[in-house]
């Protein structure tokens, strides 16, 4: 029991060292990337999770009281030296951010929603068999964001994603509803993994809305993240007070918990017609094409192509190239001052310059195609 409590406390101090180091991590591309690595994150999660459900004392608390500490040192470690760490998006050149605040409310909505399907789930009778699906649920779910983000190869806004699970809702609740209760476990195990997703889906969002201030980035991700919880626990309190009253046969979805999800649905579906889907979008980015800005551009695109610079090199080439030094690029990337002029060194010897002023005069007159 000591060890336990040790390892759980060892544990909440860890986490609590992430959430604080966490405005400092916020340097991803999340348009593109961040819902895919939570995706991923969360599955792998899963994974462990299931694992140490099925190991004794003393490593299941060790282990525990460890995987914080392990996931602090893999966040450092990727974003010095996997994520592409390139400025936030309201500091680059051409672009405009317009910002939508989650709808609160219809976030909420969406919790209780699940929250009716986890209180079904957890009140189910435990099982080796039952604890792999669940499992498998959780990681299908996680998964799934991961697929649709590299597939789109961007942000998904929060608001198509809601809308999107405004169907799917609909019809898991439907087959709950109509369907032979021997397919009812099935299917809240399908609304699960649709939980995990949306569930990802929201904290991507968030995790738009504070790396846009950094300065304020933990407050918007613990006030964002309140929604969904809250939502569950009210789903998860009315599961409970239906079973009550009600209990059933064991492993049969309430008639009536269906038909109030149903109703809640429909409350959702009129928001949706009526509200323009921006409003429940967290961050959209809207390009405004400057034609000087978007010429130098692409003859730095150019230019890296031509001499083959790695990724991390065509950055600091957009910052020599507009006479920047190493000191400003390496706050800009957030990178070391020895580690910029080691990029420059490099960019130098592949480009067979000598000084910055001559890389500027191969971009400035670097031809090319305009269409």
């Amino acid at each position: 029991m000591s060890l336990s409590v040790a390892a759980s406390a060892l544990a909440g101090v860890s986490f609590a060292w992430c959430l604080a180091s966490y405005a400092d991590l916020l340097s991803i591309e999340w348009r593109r990337d961040v819902g895919a690595r939570y995706g991923f994150a969360m599955a792998a999660a899963a994974v462990v999770a299931f694992v140490l459900a099925h190991v004794s004392l003393p490593i299941q608390p060790s282990a525990v009281a460890a995987l914080p500490l392990l996931a602090y040192a893999v966040l450092i470690y990727l974003k010095h030296h996997v994520f592409d760490q390139t400025p936030s998006p309201s500091e680059r050149e051409g672009e405009r951010i317009e910002f939508f605040r989650i709808t609160g409310l219809t976030v909420v909505a969406y919790g209780a929603l699940f929250g009716m399907v986890v209180g079904f789930i957890t009140a189910q009778p435990a099982s080796d068999a039952f604890l792999t699906l669940t499992t498998v649920a959780v990681a299908v779910g996680a998964l799934a964001q991961n697929v649709l983000s590299r597939a789109l190869k961007r942000y998904l806004p929060f608001g198509w994603v809601e809308k999107a699970m405004l169907v799917l809702l609909v019809v898991g609740f439907l087959a709950v509803l109509f369907a032979p209760p021997a397919f009812h476990v099935g299917i809240c195990l399908v609304l699960v993994a649709l939980l995990v997703c949306f569930d990802l889906a929201d904290l991507s969002a968030l995790t738009a809305l504070a790396s846009t201030d950094r300065a304020r980035s933990v407050r918007y991700l613990a006030r964002g993240r309140l929604s969904i919880p809250l939502g569950l626990a009210a789903g998860i309190a009315l599961e409970a007070a239906v079973r009550a009253v009600d209990p059933g046969p064991a492993g049969t979805f309430p008639t009536a918990l269906a038909s109030a999800a149903l109703g809640l649905l429909l409350v959702l579906a009129l928001v949706a017609v009526f509200v323009p889907v921006k409003d429940n979008t967290v961050a959209e980015v809207v390009t405004h094409h400057r034609s000087a800005d978007s010429l130098f551009e692409l003859r730095c695109a150019e230019v890296s192509d031509r001499f083959k610079l790695s990724a991390r090199e065509s950055q600091v080439l957009v910052y020599l190239a507009r006479g920047r030094n190493a000191e400003y690029i390496g706050n800009r990337l957030c990178i070391s001052t020895y580690t910029a002029k080691a990029h420059i060194y490099h960019i130098y010897r592949k480009m067979g310059v000598n000084a910055q002023a001559e890389l500027m005069d191969i971009v400035e007159q670097c031809e090319v195609p305009l269409v």
